[in-house]
C-alpha cells in the first residue's frame, strides 16, 4: 500500500493588534544587560511591596520566564520578625534580581531590572537614566568615570539596601 504524505500549513493573521496581556516583556539586569525576565505583564502595571518596594508576581496569574542562577538563601530582619529569602542573581555579573519564599509570589527587586524594546536604545524600564541599552544588550553607564561602579561596588550597594 502507498505511503500517504499530508501537510497542513496554519496561517495567523496579525492585522489585529494584541492586546497588552497577550504580549511578552523582556527585561534584562540593569549592570550587565544580560536577559533575565521574560512576562505577560510590565512589572511597573504589577503591585510593589511596601517593605522593599519589590514587584510581585503572582506566579498562578502570570506567565514568566527566568533566566537566573539560584543564590544563597538569606534571612532577612523586617521589624520584630524575620522572613526567608531564597535569592536569584544574575548568571553574568551575580548582581540580585529576584527572590522568592517558598510560594506561589516571586519578587522582583527594584532598580534590578529594566525593560527594552528590540531596536529601541530609551531605557524604559525601572532603570537609570544614565544608562542605555546597547542594541547587542549591554548597558552602556553615561555617568562620568567617577561615578560608574564596579560590580562588587554595585553588589554592595544593593546587598546593604536590603
Amino acid at each position: 500500500m502507498p505511503k500517504i504524505v499530508s501537510s497542513t500549513t496554519v496561517s495567523a493573521s496579525t492585522d489585529e493588534p494584541q492586546k497588552d496581556s497577550q504580549k511578552l516583556h523582556t527585561y534584562y539586569c540593569l549592570y550587565c544587560g544580560e536577559f533575565v525576565l521574560i512576562i505577560d505583564k510590565h512589572l511597573r502595571k504589577l503591585p510593589r511591596r511596601k517593605t522593599d518596594n519589590a514587584y510581585i508576581i503572582d506566579r498562578t496569574k502570570h506567565t514568566s520566564k527566568l533566566h537566573l542562577a539560584t543564590g544563597p538563601t538569606r534571612f532577612v530582619r523586617r521589624d520584630n520578625l524575620y522572613e526567608k529569602q531564597h535569592r536569584y542573581h544574575c548568571p553574568k555579573c551575580a548582581l540580585p534580581v529576584a527572590y522568592d519564599q517558598e510560594g506561589q509570589y516571586l519578587y522582583i527587586l527594584d532598580k534590578a531590572a529594566h525593560y527594552s524594546v528590540a531596536g529601541d536604545d530609551k531605557n524604559a524600564g525601572s532603570g537609570s537614566g544614565d544608562r542605555e541599552v546597547m542594541r547587542e544588550g549591554r548597558v552602556a553607564d553615561k555617568r562620568p568615570a567617577g561615578d560608574q561602579m564596579s560590580a562588587e561596588q554595585l553588589l554592595r550597594e544593593v546587598a546593604e539596601s536590603l
